[in-house]
Formats: C-alpha cells, structure tokens, sequence
C-alpha cells in the first residue's frame, strides 16, 4: 500500500499491468507534501527516463538528481540551472573505459547518447549551468572499473566556482548532507 510514482513506460517495464501507481511525465510538476518535484526527461536506454529536480516550496532550495544520462541536452541544461544542491553522474573516464575489460558491445552502451556521462560530459555541464546558489555537489555513479576518485577530483578542480564535492562511494554512498 505505498504510493508509488512512476512514468508510463516505466511502469509497464517494472510492473503487472493491473499495479496501481501515480502517473508523471517529463516537464509536469507534481507536488507531495511541502515537494515539488520536476521529472526531467533524459536520454537513456530504458523506457521513458527521468531524473528530478525537488523543490522545497517552503524555503525554496532546488536539488537536482542527473544519472543514468546518456548526453546532455539543452534541455536539462536550462532545467538544471540554479540549484542548491546536485547529485551528478560521473559514470566513466573515456580513456580507461576504451582501455578497459569490458566487450566493445558495452563500451559501445556506455558512452553511447543513450549510455552513461563521463567525466567531461558532467564538467561540461557545469561549465554550462548557473551554480551561483550551488552549495553542494555530489559526484556519483561513479564506476569501479571504468573511473576513479582521483579522476573525478582532477577533473573538477579545473573548475572554481563550485562547491567542494563529495563523491559517493558505490558500496556506501555518503552521509547525510544539508543543502
């Protein structure tokens, strides 16, 4: 009896067809208790994906979720804009994902427009957003065999205007963070 929220076609991909759940779409607000929550349409090799953006509309602060994203779009460049808070994919580095274990078939998925962000993808997002309010940045999906820490951290000292990151360890994640 928990609410469930969920795309169309996620649901049918997830689910018996007579399960009972919440309907959103990419672009529809929906709002749950004091949240608003922004389903952002990404590119990704699943049936109708979206990440969020949540809204306190009590304070106002914004913290936006971006993973399992194939590409960046302008379209989630001008819906991320203005966070306080961001948890970001930093799925692989293209060097050690081309120079990896993994089958052609897979490099080919995870750094296809349907795939995964690498390192520079998720810089380059933050190149192209306003992080102005941006008080935290959490680097995650981060792959044990495609990335490291220490790549993500160099990659994000190039920028200034940023918070320090945390990056989320795949097996423990991190700890509790006020934004």
């Amino acid at each position: 009896n928990i609410p469930v929220w969920a795309t169309g076609g996620t649901a049918r991909s997830a689910f018996d067809p007579t399960f009972n759940f919440h309907n959103i779409r990419g672009g529809h607000s929906i709002s749950i208790g004091d949240v608003n929550i922004l389903p952002v349409t990404v590119p990704h090799d699943a049936s109708e994906p979206v990440q969020f953006i949540f809204e306190d509309r009590t304070g106002g602060r914004k913290l936006g979720l971006l993973t399992d994203t194939g590409h960046i779009t302008n379209h989630i460049v001008d819906a991320y804009n203005d966070l306080h808070g961001l948890l970001l994919e930093f799925n692989y580095d293209e060097v050690m994902l081309d120079q990896g274990p993994y089958p052609l078939s897979i490099k080919q998925r995870v750094a296809g427009d349907l795939g995964h962000l690498s390192n520079e993808q998720s810089v380059s997002l933050l190149r192209r957003i306003k992080t102005s309010q941006l008080s935290c940045l959490i680097a995650g999906h981060i792959s044990e065999n495609n990335n490291s820490p220490d790549l993500v951290t160099m990659q994000l000292d190039q920028l200034n205007d940023i918070p320090k990151p945390v990056l989320a360890d795949q097996k423990i994640g991190f700890g509790w963070i006020a934004v």
